[in-house]
C-alpha cells in the first residue's frame, strides 16, 4: 500500500468492511452510507450525516473506534496507516440524554469497546458508593467516553483535557442529533452551542462526526449549524440521505376536545384496543403527560395490571426508573402504552412500537415531529406502523397566520420570548398546511431520490420500498374522513326527573359503599381494586340516568362489568331504596323547601304559606301509595329572635322506616307507627317534636338566603339550627348498620339495608 493510501476509494472500502466483518456480530453488517462515512474518518475528514431515523446513525462512532483500534492492534492490516492513530485511542461522544447515553454504552459494552458515562447522574452516582470518579476512569481506560454538553464547560473536562495522557490518545468528537444545537442551544440547553469552542482546543488530528436525522435545507438552519461546529464550507464531507420513513404512515387527527383538563375522550380508543398495539404518546410538558397518564390509569380496567400496561417516562423520573422502565417495554409482554416527554423523543430505541402519537406540538418544531416520529417500528416487525399528529381545532389558522407572516416579511425580533414562543415555527406551519407531507418533508430537507444499499442484510431483507401512491392525511392523498361532529344532547331526562345535589351525593356514597362491599368479600390475595366492580365512569352513568333504572335489564345494560352480574340482584335492591327514599324527601320536605326560598316579603305572609305547604305536604305522604309513613305535625307558636314565629318548624317526618329486600327483588317496606305528639301550647320545641328536619339542608337554606341578602329569612333559617344543632336522623331508634358481609354480595341471601343517610354529613 502506498503511503498516501486513502480509506475512501474501493480498495479501502474493501479493508474497512473486512475489518469490521470480523470485529462485529454477525446481526451487524455495516450498510454502504456507514461506510462511507468512517472511510472518510479513517481519512481525517470531518464529516456531516443527515441519515434517516433507525439508519444507523451512531453505528458510524463505534464502527470507526473499532476499524482503528484492529489497525493498531495489527499493523499488517494496514501499514501505510498504522501510524496515523495512536494506541488506545479515545473517541469522546457528545448525547442529549441521559437514557440515550446509558443505552448506547450498554450497546458498546456489548461489542467489546471500555466505554463510561460522563453526566451528573453518574458522578453522583460514583461520588455516593465510594467509588472511581469517571473523570479519573476516562483517562486512560476507556475508548468510548459518553458525556452529556453540560460537561464540556466543567473544570473537570478542562483539567482532562491538560492531561497529557489522555490528550495524546484523543482521535476523534462524536456529536449525535445536531440539530438539537439550534433549538435547544437557543433556549433551555445552551451548552449545545459550546461544542463549537471545545473543538478549538482540541488536537488538530481529532476529526469530527456529526449526525442527525432531521437537518432542515430550508431557512438556513444547515449553515446556522455548521457554523456552530467551526465547520467552514470545502472543509467537510456532507452525507445527506432522505430521511423519509416509508414504513410509517403519517396522519394529522383533529381533536375534539382541548388538552387543558383532566379528561381525554380523544384517546379512549387506546384503553379499549383489542388489538393492544404498542405505542408511544409524546407530550410537550411533564405536566400533560402526567395528567394523560392518570387518565389512562382512571378509565383502563385493573386487570391487565395497569402498572405494567401504562408507563411515565419523563426527565423527573430517578435515572434508574427510567433504566427500568426500559428494560420492561422490551421484555414485559403487557406493556401497550409509554406516556413520555422529549426525554424519550431522541435515540429510544424500543422494537415492535407501532404506533406514535404527538399531543401539543403546535409550538414545537418540525425536527421534534419527525424525531419522535421516528421512535415507531424500529425493528420494521410493523406492517401498518402509524405516525398521528394531534392539532387543536385553530392550529390550521394559526399555521395560516405564521405563513402570511412570513410572506409580509413580519420581523420577529422585538418580540419577547413569550411572545415568539406563542407563534408557531415557518416550516411546522408549511407541513401542517401541506396537501402532500410527504412532499412537503421531501422539500424541507432537500431528500434526494432513495438509494438501494448494497450490504448482505439489505440485500436479504429490502427496507420498505416508497409507496406507488403516498399514504399520508395530506387532502391530495389519504386524507383520513373527518371527525363526527359532536352531537347536541337532547336529553329525555326531564329536570324534575334528575337528581338534586343532595340526592346525587347521598346515592353516589351508596354505590361507593356497594362496591367496597363487593371488594372486602373477595379473597385477601386478589389484585382486584374496587373498580373492578363499578368503575368511576360507569357510576357517573348511572347516576346520569337515574331515572332510567327500573329493572335488572335497564341496569345490566349500564353496569357492563362482568364481575358484577352476579350481583346486579343486590344493587338493584340498594337503587329501589334510594329511589323510596328521594320519593318521600320530595313530597314532604321539598315543598317546604320550596316556600322558604319564595320571594314573599312580608313575614306573616311567609310563615302562614310555610303552614299551608307544609299541610299539603302532610297530606300527599299520607296519599302516597308506595309505602306507609308515620306523620306527625307541630302548629306551635315559638319564639326566635327575629319575633313571634307560628309554625316556623312545621315538617313531617319519619321516625322510623326499615326496608328489607328479599331474593325476588320486590321491595317490602313497613312502617312503624310512633307515640311521639305535640303539645300545642309550647313556645319552644324539643329536638323529638321537630321530626327530621337536616341541619345540613338548614344550613343549605341559611347560605342561599344570606347570597339573596334576605338577611330576615336567613335569620329565622339560622335560629333553627342554633336550636336544633345536631339535626334529627331519619331513624330515631337504633338500625341495622350499613352491612358489608358476605350476604350482601350473595345474590342467593337476602340483602338488607337500612338507609341512616344523613344529609346532615354534607353540612
Amino acid at each position: 500500500m502506498g503511503s498516501h493510501f486513502t480509506f475512501s476509494n474501493p480498495s479501502g472500502r474493501t479493508l474497512v468492511s473486512k475489518i469490521l466483518a470480523d470485529c462485529l456480530p454477525e446481526h451487524i453488517i455495516p450498510h454502504d452510507d456507514q461506510l462511507t462515512c468512517v472511510c472518510q474518518l479513517l481519512d481525517g475528514v470531518n464529516i456531516v450525516a443527515i441519515l434517516a431515523t433507525n439508519a444507523g446513525k451512531t453505528g458510524i462512532f463505534y464502527m470507526f473506534i473499532l476499524t482503528v483500534l484492529a489497525i493498531r492492534s495489527n499493523p499488517a492490516l494496514c501499514p501505510a496507516a498504522y501510524t496515523r492513530y495512536p494506541d488506545n485511542a479515545a473517541m469522546i461522544i457528545i448525547l442529549p440524554t441521559v437514557g440515550l447515553s446509558e443505552e448506547m454504552s450498554e450497546n458498546m459494552e456489548a461489542l467489546g469497546l471500555s466505554s463510561i458515562v460522563i453526566t451528573a447522574n453518574s458522578i453522583s452516582h460514583a461520588r455516593m458508593h465510594n467509588q472511581p470518579s469517571p473523570w479519573s476512569l476516562a483517562v486512560s481506560q476507556a475508548a468510548m467516553i459518553v458525556m452529556s454538553p453540560e460537561q464540556l464547560s466543567s473544570d473537570a473536562f478542562n483539567h482532562l483535557l491538560d492531561m497529557a495522557e489522555f490528550n495524546t490518545r484523543l482521535l476523534a468528537l462524536g456529536v449525535d442529533e445536531i440539530h438539537l444545537i439550534d433549538t435547544w442551544g437557543r433556549d433551555f440547553r445552551k451548552a449545545f452551542k459550546n461544542i463549537g469552542a471545545v473543538r478549538a482546543r482540541l488536537p488538530k488530528r481529532v476529526v469530527l462526526a456529526a449526525v442527525t436525522g432531521t437537518l432542515l435545507a430550508v431557512g438556513g438552519q444547515t449553515e446556522r449549524v455548521c457554523h456552530d461546529l467551526g465547520l467552514r464550507k470545502g472543509h467537510f464531507f456532507m452525507l445527506r440521505r432522505s430521511n423519509l420513513r416509508h414504513d410509517l404512515q403519517l396522519q394529522f387527527v383533529t381533536l375534539t376536545h382541548g388538552l387543558g383538563g383532566s379528561t381525554f375522550p380523544d384517546f379512549d380508543f387506546i384503553v379499549h384496543d383489542t388489538e393492544r398495539r404498542k405505542c408511544i404518546f409524546f407530550c410537550p410538558t411533564i405536566k400533560l403527560a402526567f395528567t394523560l397518564f392518570a387518565y389512562f390509569w382512571s378509565i383502563a380496567p385493573t386487570f391487565p395490571p395497569r402498572d405494567k400496561r401504562f408507563l411515565l417516562y419523563t426527565a423527573a423520573n430517578w435515572p434508574s426508573h427510567n433504566e427500568a422502565i426500559r428494560k420492561q417495554m422490551r421484555e414485559d409482554g403487557d406493556f401497550q402504552v409509554l406516556v413520555a416527554t422529549d426525554a424519550a423523543s431522541v435515540g429510544l430505541t424500543i422494537p415492535g412500537i407501532a404506533d406514535v402519537h404527538l399531543v401539543g406540538i403546535e409550538k414545537q418544531t418540525v425536527n421534534k415531529l419527525l424525531q419522535e416520529l421516528g421512535r415507531a417500528n424500529r425493528d420494521y416487525s410493523v406492517r401498518d406502523a402509524r405516525g398521528r399528529v394531534y392539532l387543536p381545532p385553530r392550529a390550521v389558522e394559526a399555521a395560516k397566520k405564521a405563513v402570511a407572516d412570513a410572506a409580509s416579511h413580519t420581523s420577529r425580533k422585538n418580540l419577547t420570548r413569550k411572545q415568539e414562543g406563542a407563534l408557531m415555527e415557518l416550516e411546522l406551519a408549511q407541513f401542517i398546511l401541506a396537501t402532500c407531507k410527504t412532499a412537503e418533508q421531501n422539500r424541507l430537507y432537500d431528500n434526494p431520490p432513495p438509494t438501494s444499499c448494497t450490504c448482505r442484510r439489505c440485500i436479504a431483507k429490502p427496507p420498505p420500498a416508497p409507496r406507488e401512491r403516498c399514504n399520508c392525511s395530506g387532502p391530495n392523498c389519504m386524507p383520513l374522513p373527518a371527525p363526527p361532529k359532536r352531537p347536541t344532547v337532547r336529553t329525555t331526562i326531564t329536570k324534575k326527573d334528575r337528581l338534586t345535589p343532595i340526592e346525587r351525593a347521598l346515592a353516589d356514597q351508596a354505590l361507593i359503599d356497594f362496591r367496597w362491599s363487593l371488594w372486602d368479600c373477595l379473597p385477601e390475595t386478589s389484585p382486584y381494586l374496587p373498580d373492578i366492580f363499578i368503575s368511576d365512569k360507569e357510576k357517573d352513568n348511572l347516576l346520569d340516568e337515574w331515572v332510567h333504572l327500573r329493572d335488572r335489564e335497564s341496569l345490566a345494560a349500564r353496569a357492563t362489568s362482568p364481575e358484577l352480574a352476579p350481583h346486579l340482584a343486590s344493587l338493584l335492591a340498594v337503587i329501589i331504596s334510594l329511589k323510596d327514599d328521594f320519593a318521600f324527601r320530595r313530597a314532604v320536605w321539598l315543598p317546604v323547601h320550596d316556600t322558604l326560598l319564595g320571594r314573599t316579603k312580608s313575614v306573616p305572609d311567609r310563615l302562614e304559606a310555610i303552614s299551608s305547604a307544609a299541610r299539603k305536604a302532610v297530606e300527599s305522604a299520607r296519599k302516597a301509595a308506595t309505602s306507609r309513613h308515620e306523620i306527625f305535625v307541630t302548629c306551635d307558636t315559638v319564639s326566635l329572635p327575629c319575633g313571634t314565629i307560628p309554625a316556623a318548624h312545621v315538617y313531617a317526618g319519619v321516625l322510623r322506616r326499615t326496608a328489607s329486600f328479599s331474593a325476588s327483588d320486590q321491595p317490602s317496606v313497613t312502617a312503624v307507627e310512633s307515640s311521639e305528639t305535640a303539645r300545642p301550647g309550647e313556645e319552644t320545641l324539643g329536638k323529638e317534636q321537630l321530626g327530621s328536619l337536616p341541619r345540613g339542608e338548614l344550613q343549605a337554606l341559611a347560605r342561599s338566603h344570606r347570597v339573596k341578602a334576605n338577611t330576615r329569612s336567613a335569620a329565622i333559617i339560622e335560629a333553627l339550627c342554633e336550636q336544633f344543632p345536631d339535626g334529627v336522623p331519619y331513624s330515631s331508634s337504633p338500625s341495622t348498620p350499613h352491612s358489608n358481609k358476605r350476604t350482601l354480595a350473595d345474590p342467593d341471601v337476602a340483602s338488607t339495608f337500612s338507609r341512616s343517610r344523613k344529609v346532615a354529613k354534607l353540612a
